[in-house]
C-alpha cells in the first residue's frame, strides 16, 4: 500500500510520493525480520538469507535514486550493499574481520563507480555526498584493518593464508585513492594512495611466515623500488603522473 501510494502520487504530490517511498523501504527489512523468525532461519542460512534481502535493498533503493532524482536514496543505495557483502563474508564460518573489511573495500570502489554514473547522469554537485561517504568507509575500513593486523602479527592461531585478504584490502584501497584522485585531484588521495601501497610487501610474505631478516630485507627492496618508481614517474612526459 505504501509502495503502490508513492508512485500513484509520483506526479501529482512529489514530497508525500518521496515520504511514503520511504516507509516503504523502511518496511521491507522489518517484514523479512518478522518472515525470519517465523521460519526460524539460523545459521548459514541466515546469513545467505539477509544477503538477498539487502541485495533487494540494494536494488529498491537504486530505483528510488532514479526515480525521485534523490541524494538520500543513493546514500542509503551504498549502504544496503555493504551490509549485504558483510552477510557474504558471514557465510565463511569462523571468518576473521579481514575478510568483512575485504567486503567492504569492495563496496567501496562499487561506490566510486556508483559516484562516476551520478556524476554523468545529473551533476558533480548531485554525486557529491556519495563521494564523501565512499571517502570516510574506506578510511574507516583501512583504520580498522591497520590495527587488526598488528593484533594478528603475533596472533599464533591466525592462518597465513588471511594474509592474503588483508593484502588485498590494502591493495584495493591503492586502487581506490588512485581512482579518487583522478574523479577530483588532491594532494590527499595521492598520499593515501601512496600510503596504501607502503605495507604490501610485508603484509604478502606473512603469507609465508617469513623470518625477521627476511621482512626487513623485503622493505629495503620495496623502499628501493618506490625511490626508482618515482623517478621513474617524474621523467614521463605526462604531467599528471609527475605528482605522484
Amino acid at each position: 500500500l505504501f509502495g503502490g501510494g508513492s508512485l500513484a502520487l509520483k506526479k501529482k504530490l512529489p514530497q508525500p510520493s518521496f515520504t511514503l517511498f520511504i516507509v516503504f523501504s523502511v518496511l521491507l527489512p522489518i517484514n523479512a525480520s518478522v518472515i525470519a523468525d517465523q521460519f526460524y532461519i539460523i545459521g548459514v542460512g541466515a546469513s545467505l538469507y539477509w544477503m538477498f534481502v539487502y541485495l533487494l535493498m540494494t536494488s529498491v533503493w537504486t530505483f528510488a535514486t532514479w526515480l525521485f532524482r534523490s541524494r538520500f536514496f543513493s546514500l542509503t543505495t551504498l549502504a544496503a550493499l555493504s551490509i549485504s557483502l558483510v552477510y557474504f563474508a558471514d557465510l565463511f564460518n569462523s571468518a576473521p574481520l579481514d575478510l568483512y573489511l575485504l567486503m567492504l573495500s569492495l563496496s567501496s570502489l562499487a561506490g566510486l563507480g556508483a559516484v562516476k554514473l551520478l556524476e554523468k547522469w545529473q551533476d558533480e554537485t548531485f554525486a557529491r555526498p556519495l563521494f564523501w561517504l565512499t571517502q570516510a568507509q574506506e578510511i574507516l575500513l583501512l583504520t580498522i584493518s591497520f590495527f587488526s593486523f598488528l593484533y594478528h602479527y603475533d596472533e599464533s592461531g591466525f592462518a597465513n593464508g588471511w594474509w592474503l585478504a588483508t593484502t588485498a584490502i590494502w591493495c584495493f584501497g591503492a586502487v581506490f585513492y588512485f581512482l579518487s584522485n583522478w574523479m577530483k585531484q588532491g594532494f590527499h588521495f595521492r598520499a593515501l594512495a601512496v600510503i596504501s601501497m607502503m605495507p604490501l610487501a610485508w603484509l604478502f610474505l606473512n603469507v609465508f611466515d617469513p623470518s625477521e631478516t627476511v621482512q626487513a630485507i623485503s622493505f629495503l627492496v620495496w623502499g628501493i623500488l618506490f625511490s626508482f618508481s618515482g623517478e621513474a614517474l617524474h621523467a614521463l612526459k605526462e604531467a599528471k603522473f609527475h605528482n605522484y
